[in-house]
């Protein structure tokens, strides 16, 4: 390669943005609240984090941590830290389980209900498919009638594609065929119909 070459080829590579290295990885992980602060700052009882210590002159101890706010039209109560916010679930989770998890899935759908038995680490695709339950003409999830055929259609989107399951005469049996699509695809996960 000639040395006009490789200088065009230096300049082009300069204008694209480096990839995130690991060290940058462990920076922003050491920057998040660890279990040690957890356990030093938080106490969890019955659903609810108290501080155990006062952070600031308008908090007292044993005062429940955190605030209401909505994201999405969904509320959750929500902990300022250090300069950085939590949902309480986050900080839940890390006192029963050692880590936190990238998202949060409720298993009753309920957000401000933060029982460590009510949380679960979850999946961007997981997270996605739980997180809005939006409803077709029919009435259901992931059932929808279509006139050509008369018939009732039932899909499930995985992995971002749409998986066909079948074709079916009634309401019930296509109800049925997504209740068992969803609990053999998501597990427990599963939002039935």
């Amino acid at each position: 390669m000639d040395d006009k070459l490789k200088e065009r080829l230096i300049k082009r590579l300069q204008k694209i943005p480096k990839s995130e290295s690991l060290e940058n990885r462990k920076i922003a992980l050491e920057d998040r609240l660890s279990l040690e602060e957890a356990k030093y700052w938080f106490r969890y009882k019955d659903g609810k984090v108290y501080w155990i210590r006062s952070p600031s002159t308008k908090i007292l101890v044993g005062d429940e941590a955190g605030y209401i706010s909505n994201i999405n039209k969904k509320p959750f109560r929500r902990t300022i830290f250090k300069g950085k916010v939590y949902t309480t679930a986050k900080i839940v989770f890390l006192l029963h389980h050692g880590y936190f998890p990238k998202k949060i899935f409720y298993v009753d759908g309920n957000s401000m209900n933060t029982n460590f038995t009510n949380i679960r680490a979850s999946t961007d695709a997981l997270h996605s498919y739980t997180k809005s339950i939006t409803r077709s003409k029919t009435g259901y999830r992931n059932i929808y009638y279509e006139k050509r055929r008369e018939r009732y259609i039932v899909s499930l989107i995985v992995n971002k594609k749409t998986k066909f399951i079948g074709y079916y005469e009634n309401i019930e049996d296509a109800k049925e065929a997504c209740n068992l699509a969803a609990k053999r695809i998501y597990g427990e996960f599963a939002v039935l119909v």
